[in-house]
């Protein structure tokens, strides 16, 4: 019986573990939420108040400016467009590298393994020089050549190649089928989920970018949607009604992406690293 009794007790102190650091994630996000359709007023209130006494969505028409919308599609070609290259040279050199196994294979797979371990920031003044001398600055092709290889993303399609069984290529060379049509007939369509699970990833982190975005662009037109935000803080000010509301519609693109691939995310990611 004590030993039932203790293991009862260390489920309910692991599950409170669990709800503790459940609530740290979403308190934040609801905060946000609740926040947003406050007066400026009611926001910093002390006490504070929990839920909103007087919906208002001022905060809303507030920040919801035409040029918002550009800011919007501005992220969504940054992001759509790195996700899309990203995805297609990933997916390409994993497929070499695990169907023809070279030296030269080896050592690219080890030097994107190293690149993992590279901060950005280091890479971002010679990358900029490289952009001012290819011409591209303030142009939405500066800003996704650093991510059209992106060292994640061969890593993460390399173990997922390794998950497709050899027969089945062997099968494909053996009908004479070529190393493109291999990949795109055999390979891509075993890698939906991985794929599924490496765009959901790739997509979030370009989406919530700001530094390269803002070194690249210098005009209003090409800023994407975290440059936006950003414009609302002011050094001395801050609408935190706008400033909420704001936050709430950068977010929500995020939430529909994920849970619309939640499923397919899981999966990629449980298959990726199985073997």
């Amino acid at each position: 019986m004590k030993e039932k009794h203790k293991i009862k007790a260390g489920k309910l102190v692991l599950y409170g573990f669990f709800f503790a650091l459940i609530l740290c994630y979403v308190f934040p996000l609801y905060w946000m939420f609740s926040s947003s359709f406050k007066t400026a007023g009611e926001i910093i209130r002390i006490p504070p108040t929990w839920w909103p006494h007087l919906f208002s969505v001022e905060g809303y028409i507030k920040v919801w400016r035409p040029i918002w919308i550009r800011f919007f599609i501005n992220s969504f070609i940054y992001a759509g467009g790195s996700v899309t290259i990203a995805l297609f040279t990933s997916s390409l050199i994993g497929f070499v590298i695990v169907t023809y196994p070279s030296k030269i294979g080896t050592i690219l797979s080890w030097a994107a393994i190293c690149l993992i371990m590279i901060p950005f920031t280091i890479l971002i003044i010679p990358l900029y020089l490289l952009i001012i001398k290819l011409h591209l600055l303030n142009s939405y092709l500066g800003m996704i050549a650093p991510r059209m290889v992106y060292p994640f993303g061969i890593f993460f399609m390399l173990l997922a190649m390794r998950n497709i069984p050899r027969d089945l290529i062997d099968a494909a060379k053996i009908d004479g089928c070529t190393p493109l049509g291999i990949y795109w007939r055999v390979a891509l369509p075993l890698l939906k989920t991985s794929l599924a699970a490496l765009a959901t990833l790739e997509f979030v982190w370009r989406w919530n970018e700001l530094l390269w975005p803002l070194i690249v662009a210098s005009t209003e037109k090409l800023f994407p949607i975290t440059v936006g935000l950003a414009s609302l803080i002011d050094p001395y000010f801050i609408e935190f009604d706008k400033y909420l509301a704001a936050c709430v519609i950068v977010v929500v693109p995020i939430v529909i992406m994920f849970l619309s691939l939640q499923k397919f995310f899981v999966k990629g990611i449980t298959l990726t690293g199985m073997k």
